[in-house]
């Protein structure tokens, strides 16, 4: 038997004991299992809503030289193979600071996958959760939208009703009247007064801008949907 076989199954073997140590059924993998350098999450059988999430440069092995110091198998949520796997652990522990456990280390958490899958879309994409997350917030965007154009000729109108001086009592009948057609779903209505607000909101002696300042709700709306929360990676 030649030295460099000899190595080959002492590797073998030596990854099958670590590979007994641990749990990783059911385990999330994301990223290339090439890559050495990982964030691992794991568990107790006896805990299980505490998780620790640290950093390895050698893979599970890590995980699995923890596991001696404990008398049950450690259960592995979730591996992130990345070679930035170190800035990607500090991003979690930082968007889950609120959630450290109040033991020894500052790697343990009280969380679960609700919490993982709210900071990490690494961890979405993996179990298909950013798709569905998606497709729904592109069907809340056109929701907002809608609302947003239908309510949009008030809007200038309203602006260009308080430049001109008119009474805000008056302002405020023309708005909610149009508010109402659109209520009632009179549609054909709501747009015949659609056409007469736009048309008084660049009528007159004002400049153009102020009856435009109606439109600046649309990009808040757009955004609102996809504003970005605390991510880990």
């Amino acid at each position: 038997m030649t030295r460099k076989t000899k190595r080959a199954r002492s590797g073998s073997a030596g990854l099958r004991t670590w590979r007994q140590k641990i749990d990783l059924e059911g385990a999330v993998i994301a990223g290339s299992p090439k890559t050495s350098s990982i964030v691992y999450c794991y568990s107790f059988p006896s805990c299980p809503g505490r998780i620790k999430i640290g950093y390895s440069s050698r893979g599970l092995a890590r995980v699995a030289e923890q596991s001696t110091a404990f008398p049950e198998k450690p259960k592995v949520l979730f591996v992130i193979h990345d070679p930035r796997a170190k800035e990607i652990e500090s991003a979690f522990h930082i968007a889950l600071a609120d959630r450290q456990s109040d033991v020894m280390g500052t790697e343990w958490f009280d969380a679960g996958w609700p919490e993982l899958l709210r900071v990490s879309p690494a961890l979405r994409r993996a179990l298909g959760v950013g798709r569905f997350a998606r497709w729904m917030r592109v069907a809340v965007t056109i929701c907002l939208l809608t609302v947003g154009v239908a309510m949009t000729p008030a809007l200038m109108a309203s602006i260009s009703g308080a430049v001109k001086g008119l009474e805000a009592a008056r302002i405020a009948d023309g708005f909610m009247a149009y508010v109402q057609t659109l209520t009632r779903a009179d549609f054909a209505r709501s747009f015949e007064m659609a056409g007469a607000m736009r048309a008084y909101a660049f009528s007159g002696d004002i400049s153009p801008v102020w009856p435009l300042l109606g439109l600046a709700h649309l990009p808040v709306l757009a955004w609102l949907p996809w504003r970005r929360r605390r991510q880990a990676y």
